[in-house]
This record gives structure tokens, sequence and C-alpha cells, in this order.
């Protein structure tokens, strides 16, 4: 199990302890004959998990960490080049280490999610995704994330 640092402090000092070292766990201890030290204590499971929960959720935010793809969702080619500025996009990160290209053929093996009636079809987005997250990870990759995108935006060209 992993260790955690907290503070232990003399009576009388909690408050001014836990102003100092905020969002440390402070604890009086009677026996105490200085100020405050630091020490060491098991970490509970719950503990944990939120510490690897947030590791992982530091990793994500990392760009160092993705190789970040944006994937257009669409029908048909075509309605890409027509209507790029309105389709809805998806913006994938998968773990550093494979290749752009061995990531980017899952994507093109895979056809968007439908729903509707012959000729109606339209693109199902969140099954879309779902399926994509299970392809890559099928596939080996690490999904850091996959998530809808807003849509382009052009910067100012002039």
């Amino acid at each position: 199990m992993s260790n955690k640092t907290i503070i232990a402090c003399r009576p009388g000092m909690l408050q001014q302890m836990q102003a100092a070292f905020a969002g440390m766990e402070v604890i009086v201890d009677d026996a105490l004959d200085k100020d405050y030290e630091f020490r060491e204590r098991q970490m509970s499971l719950d503990e944990l998990l939120e510490d690897e929960i947030s590791k992982e959720e530091r990793q994500e935010a990392d760009p160092k960490n993705a190789l970040t793809l944006v994937v257009p969702v669409a029908l048909a080619g075509d309605e890409v080049a027509n209507t790029c500025w309105s389709i809805p996009y998806l913006v994938v990160r998968v773990e550093q280490g494979p290749s752009k290209f061995d990531v980017a053929q899952v994507i093109q093996s895979l056809e968007p999610t439908k729903t509707g009636d012959f000729p109606d079809y339209e693109v199902n987005v969140s099954a879309t995704i779902g399926a994509l997250r299970a392809a890559l990870k099928k596939a080996g990759y690490n999904v850091l994330s996959v998530s809808e995108a807003d849509g382009l935006t052009q910067m100012d060209t002039d």
C-alpha cells in the first residue's frame, strides 16, 4: 500500500496548520512537543482509487501524452467536402506511441453508426463514439478520450 503525508500538530494549532497547509490532512497530537511535524499513514482503498483516477486525468490532460485526431462524422466523402462547416466532428485522443497512420487505419475501417429509415439515414454520434472507442481498444490502443467537437471555426484570414 502507499503512504499519504499528513500534518500532526499540538493542541491549539489546528486552524493555523489547516490554513498553512491547505488541502492536507491535519491531526492533533496531545503528546507532540513541537508545533507540528510531517507524518505518513497508510492510504485507504478510497484514497488509492482517487489518487489513481487523478493520475489518469492528469495524463489525459497532458497534450504531450496523446496523439490527437479530428474525425469528420459523415455518411459520404462528398458530404465532408460540401458541408464541412456544419457536420459533426469527433476528437479522438489515444496515448502517445502508436503511429498516426496505424490509428487512422482503425478509424477509417469503421463506418459511422446510422439511425433512421432508408433513405433518410442520419449519423448516431453517441453510438459512433462508442463503436470507435471499442474498435481502438480492440486494436490495442489506450484510448484517452473520444468526444464530440463543436465543429470547424475559421481563424481570421485578412
